[in-house]
Parts: structure tokens; C-alpha cells; sequence
């Protein structure tokens, strides 16, 4: 896939990116013809008479050719990330700095390149260019250069950034990435006790169904050493410190936790914390996850808190993500009438529970149903009565079987689920209750009409293995041996089936 004429940005995040005035972003094709830049970069070249989108790079900025910068570029496109520090580079494209103490000199930048690869990960397509205007914090700089001490505190700051900068590089490489969110959430946490110099910490999100915190981190972190009886890695109420994170939606820094207010007494058994930093992680205003850090030897600083807060960016991104790609596929695997799995959910997550069920050696069952009489339903009472009869009969068998089975809706009127873990008995129990549920159901006052189900019982035995397709033709061929019975009643004992699936 080649990169468009026009880049298109399509959320929020993105089009912070392109209307910012924090920093400058170039987006060119592998012909380094520029196709995207934000704000930051068209306002600046617009005020020198400059056009640059779907103009060569190097016809724009004539000077990165100049200066013999342009094989980084050549570099970027081979698939090196490039990063340009203002003390050797000076700037990467010339433009007047905002805040100069001289109107006429350039702006000091700190810049990087990075390649762009095709959607999976192997040919680069472009470069993305990350520019920011560093001049006013530069000529500090060569101010507090004049003492030693100055030097010195210059030469760690340096070193910090740089260790950073590696890790936000290698944190945005990962988010695009196919890794887990329990591994972008670990990674995510060893950098922040990397950079604050912490020993213990975590990072989680909120489970966006329940609203509870789940820290996949702690499995990894500091949790050999914790010593509570009850141990859990799922939190429903939010508590102490890292609770008011969430609550307040806002960082929260103690450096003598026995001394602030705010701190309530760690249960018994759990690490003992003398200091904590905790930042949210927010998308929209909305905070979805939090990455916390405790007991570093030094106090934390606010330089701390920002460094943590550009984590938490990071993670709330790989959050939003993983949760638009579930949402996705929930959707995808979804009735949409009934709310249950739709066919497609069903043999996914069907065929799995077979590959489950051979290697662990348990029996699984498949109940396969039809709805009686749906048709009369719609025609005598409507369409909207007969959906309603669908959404009823998917609660009730919502309520009969566990949440681990595969509860779906097939076809028109015909459901199917795969209860997992059973024995022929307690086949028959789930059966026995499913049909007790119809006939409580039918007993309610006021219902315009009654549910009446075929039901057709199948046994998967492990040491029989067969395909699911035969499975459900075996159940399917039960259920209307049910059905025939039925319809053979009510016609006074007639043995033809005719119109049993008209139902």
C-alpha cells in the first residue's frame, strides 16, 4: 500500500497531531515528495513564502541537502530511526526561532526520523518527520554553562532525555506493533521504573464493561514479595493513592506517604510504600488506564511527573487501541437483535472449544433449538411480537447455561450452544433446567403468546473425535425428531412432518 496524495486524519488524536503548535510533523513517501504536514510546519514555511505538500523535501528545504543531511533520510527509507540533537546539528530545516534573543537567528530543533512501514512491519513506504523548537531552552543552556555545577546538572539532564527519547522510540514502535496489551503495559512499566529510578510499580487499564482496574503488571513487579492472604491482580474499588489517581483524574505525588492525609494503611501483608507517583492515562478526557511507580530513593520531582505523564500518554494509546480492535471483534461475532454470538461467533469460538476439549480429554455438549411456532408469531401478532420471542428465548438461555458456553443464534429461529467441561448427567441437568426456565416463563400473566422449543442434545466425547459440522448435524437431526413428535401430536397422531420446519 502506497502512502495517498492526501493524507487523510481520522480521530481525535490525529487531529490534535495536525492542528498542534507543540511541535512539527513531516510526512513524505519513499520519493521523500512531501504528502502531510501539521500546523506547526505550514505556518512557519507559509510566513517565508513557502508551498510544501506534494513537493520534493529536498526542493522545499534546500538546506538539508546543503548541510549533508539528506542521507539520513536515505538511511530512514533503509529503515534506521535518525534522532538530531541541537548540539550538533543546530537545526534540521531552516526557520526563525519564536523566542530568539536576536530576531534574525535560527531556531535550535531537536528532530527525528523515522521510516514508515507497510502494514506488516517489512517495506518501508516513507518518513516521518518529528520536529521540535528547543531554542529558548538552548540558549539557557549556554547560559548555565558558566559554572561547572551547571555542566554538570546539564550533562544528567542530557543523559536523561536521551534515555528517555530511547524509550518513547521504543514504546511508539511497539504500540504499532501486534504485541499484547499485557505486554505494552509491562513494557510501559519497566521504563517508568527505569527512568524514576523505582523499584516496584504498575500499569493497568479499566475494563471498560465492569469499570474495574485490571494490573496485568503486577504478576511481574514486586508481587513475590507481597505477603497478603488474598492476592488479585482485578481491583472494584478504587482505594488509597493510586485510587485517587482515577478518581480525581489527576497525578498524585508523595514523597513521605506515612505523613500525607490522603494515604490510607497498606493492607497486612502488602510491600510496605514510604513514596508513590501515579499518573491516569487519558484519552479525551476520559481515563482508561494508570501507571504508577513507588520508593525511589530520591524524592519525586515534577520532571518525574511530566516524564510519567508522556508514558501514560503512550499506554492510554495502547489501551484505546486494544479496546476499538475488541470492540470490533465483538461486534463482528455478535446477534445483533438477541445479543448473543451470531453463527460466525459461534463457529470460531466452537471450533476452539473442540481443539480445547481433545487436548484436555472433557466432554463438551451441543444443544441445538428451535423456536416453534416463530412464523405464526409474525404472522398473527407481527414482526415485532416474533422478535421479542427471539430476544426471550436468548434470555432464557442466557440464564441456563454458564457464561464460559458459546450461547448463539444460528440462523432465523434456531440457536446452538457448546457447553464446555461436562459429563453426559450434567448435559441432561442443563437440559432439564433450560426447559424448566420455558414452561416459568410461559406461566408469567398477560403474554400474548407462549414459547415452545425443539431441542436436539449431541455429546462430544474426546475419545471420539469428530468435526463440528457433523456434531451439529447430529444434534440438528435430534432436535427435529423432537419436532416431528410435536407436530405429529397436535395432528392427532399423524406421522408426516410436514411443515415441521415452518416453525
Amino acid at each position: 500500500m502506497e502512502l495517498n496524495e492526501s493524507f487523510t486524519l481520522t480521530n481525535s488524536v490525529e487531529r490534535w497531531v495536525a492542528n498542534t503548535s507543540a511541535f512539527g510533523v513531516i510526512i513524505t513517501d519513499e520519493h521523500l515528495i512531501v504528502r502531510f504536514a501539521n500546523a506547526w510546519v505550514t505556518d512557519r514555511t507559509t510566513k517565508l513564502g513557502r508551498q510544501i505538500l506534494h513537493k520534493s523535501l529536498f526542493h522545499v528545504f534546500p538546506e538539508i541537502k546543503e548541510r549533508k543531511m539528506d542521507v539520513y533520510y536515505q538511511e530512514a527509507l533503509s529503515g534506521q530511526i535518525k534522532f538530531l540533537a541541537p548540539k550538533f546539528h543546530r537545526y534540521l530545516i531552516a526557520l526563525p526561532a519564536d523566542l530568539p534573543s536576536d530576531k534574525s537567528s535560527l531556531m535550535y530543533q531537536r528532530a527525528a526520523i523515522y521510516p514508515l512501514y507497510l502494514a506488516g512491519g517489512e517495506k518501508v513506504v516513507g518518513t516521518l518527520t518529528y520536529i521540535s523548537d528547543v531554542t529558548d531552552r538552548v540558549l539557557k543552556e549556554e547560559r548555565l554553562r558558566e559554572t561547572i555545577t551547571v555542566q554538570e546538572n546539564l550533562i544528567r539532564a542530557l543523559d536523561r532525555e536521551k534515555n528517555v527519547n530511547a524509550a518513547m522510540a521504543e514504546l511508539a514502535e511497539t504500540l504499532i506493533s501486534p504485541a499484547s496489551l499485557e505486554e505494552i503495559s509491562n513494557l510501559v512499566l519497566e521504563k517508568a521504573l527505569l527512568l524514576t529510578k523505582s523499584p516496584i510499580g504498575f500499569a493497568g487499564y479499566i475494563e471498560p464493561r465492569q469499570g474495574f482496574l485490571v494490573l496485568p503488571t503486577l504478576n511481574r513487579r514486586g508481587w513475590e514479595n507481597c505477603q497478603m492472604e488474598k492476592k488479585s491482580t482485578v481491583f472494584k474499588k478504587f482505594r488509597g493513592l493510586w485510587g485517587l489517581v482515577i478518581k480525581n483524574q489527576s497525578a498524585v505525588v508523595a514523597n513521605d506517604v506515612l505523613m500525607d492525609h490522603r494515604f490510607s494503611r497498606t493492607p497486612t501483608g502488602h510491600v510496605p510504600i514510604h513514596r508513590f507517583l501515579g499518573v491516569p492515562a487519558k484519552i479525551e478526557g476520559k481515563v482508561i488506564g494508570i501507571v504508577a511507580v513507588a520508593n525511589a530513593i530520591e524524592p519525586y520531582t515534577e520532571e518525574d511527573c511530566r516524564l510519567m505523564e508522556r508514558l501514560s500518554q503512550l499506554h492510554a494509546l495502547a489501551i484505546y487501541r486494544h479496546q476499538m480492535e475488541a470492540r470490533l471483534y465483538e461486534v463482528s461475532v455478535s446477534d445483533e437483535l438477541t445479543g448473543i454470538r451470531n453463527r460466525h461467533g459461534f463457529f470460531t469460538l466452537a471450533e476452539q472449544q473442540l481443539k480445547i476439549a481433545d487436548r484436555s480429554k472433557k466432554g463438551l455438549a451441543l444443544i441445538f433449538i428451535d423456536l416453534d411456532g416463530l412464523k405464526e408469531i409474525n404472522d398473527t401478532m407481527g414482526h415485532a411480537q416474533g422478535d421479542n420471542a427471539l430476544r426471550e428465548m436468548a434470555g432464557i438461555l442466557k440464564k441456563s447455561f454458564r457464561r464460559a458456553d458459546i450461547i448463539a443464534r444460528i440462523g432465523g429461529d434456531e440457536f446452538a450452544i457448546l457447553a464446555s467441561n461436562v459429563t453426559k448427567k450434567k448435559m441432561d441437568i442443563l437440559v432439564q433446567k433450560l426447559r424448566h426456565l420455558i414452561a416459568e416463563v410461559n406461566e408469567s400473566e398477560g403474554r400474548l403468546y407462549k414459547l415452545s422449543a425443539s431441542i436436539g442434545t449431541v455429546y462430544y466425547d474426546p475419545a471420539k473425535p469428530c468435526d463440528l459440522d457433523v456434531l451439529i448435524a447430529r444434534a440438528d437431526r435430534v432436535m427435529y425428531r423432537e419436532k416431528r413428535k410435536k407436530y405429529s401430536f397436535k395432528r392427532g397422531g399423524s406421522t408426516k412432518d410436514e411443515g415441521a420446519r415452518s416453525g
